[in-house]
């Protein structure tokens, strides 16, 4: 069995030198492994409190969760460690994290990340009991709209390495606002601009960053904004390798 970007193939998967997925044997039988469903609101309400080496922290701790069970073996120590950050950074990472009820204390060495936020399977209901059954003196905020979108979580953040704070609001714009059928969002920058509140020159450094580190692509001359969706996806498997297809063409004469 071979394990791709996001696909897991019985046959024959075909890839680059790093696992990047590339094309598949048309008579090849493939499924999802490995993305996870997210919240949008409350994901980015928390990951724009961040700065850019709390956010190496999550990255980590994200990684290291059980994809069943939503539980991440760690401590501030081991953290700091692991994510070559100071053990305040950590500890400052794990407070916001656990103060939005992000992640709660499940024993000295364990963490469950909350799963109305970030869950994976069928299972879920049964990690919600799980989750709100372990003590902790924080409530998740109450969220009017439930955007959720499937998100291969460890791509991602690899993509928005150069992006946190305010930045992130530009990020959300974009994926509340993204056709889950071809993962294109139909805004201008002036049309980001009235919806984050933030300054053009903030909005156009961010959407360049993320261009050059892949998250989405886009050209001068013609409307629309891509996402790769092979960080952000809301299709089933067959119609994303399509996409996939659609992107890396796009982006290649972008």
């Amino acid at each position: 069995m071979i394990e791709t970007a996001g696909l897991v193939a019985t046959q024959k998967a075909i890839t680059d030198e790093d696992g990047v997925f590339l094309g598949i044997d048309k008579n090849t039988e493939i499924r999802d492994k490995g993305w996870k469903r997210v919240w949008l609101a409350p994901f980015f309400d928390i990951i724009g409190q961040l700065s850019k080496s709390q956010l190496k922290v999550l990255k980590y701790i994200i990684y290291i969760t059980g994809e069943r069970n939503n539980l991440a073996k760690c401590t501030a120590e081991s953290l700091a460690i692991c994510c070559k950050v100071s053990i305040y950074t950590a500890k400052d990472t794990l407070s916001i994290l656990t103060k939005n009820d992000f992640l709660r204390k499940a024993d000295s060495k364990k963490y469950m990340i909350n799963p109305l936020i970030i869950f994976y399977g069928k299972d879920n209901m049964n990690l919600c009991c799980q989750y709100f059954a372990l003590d902790s003196k924080y409530e998740l905020k109450k969220y009017k709209n439930k955007e959720w979108q499937k998100f291969w979580l460890i791509n991602f953040f690899e993509k928005i390495e150069d992006v946190s704070g305010k930045s992130m609001q530009v990020v959300y714009c974009l994926l509340s606002n993204m056709y889950i059928g071809n993962n294109i969002v139909k805004l201008t920058q002036r049309q980001i601009v009235q919806k984050t509140g933030l300054s053009i020159q903030l909005v156009n450094q961010t959407l360049k960053k993320l261009k050059a580190q892949d998250l989405i692509c886009y050209k001068s001359d013609e409307a629309g904004i891509r996402f790769n969706p092979e960080c952000v996806s809301g299709v089933p498997l067959e119609k994303r390798i399509s996409i996939c297809k659609e992107y890396q063409e796009f982006a290649g004469c972008s």
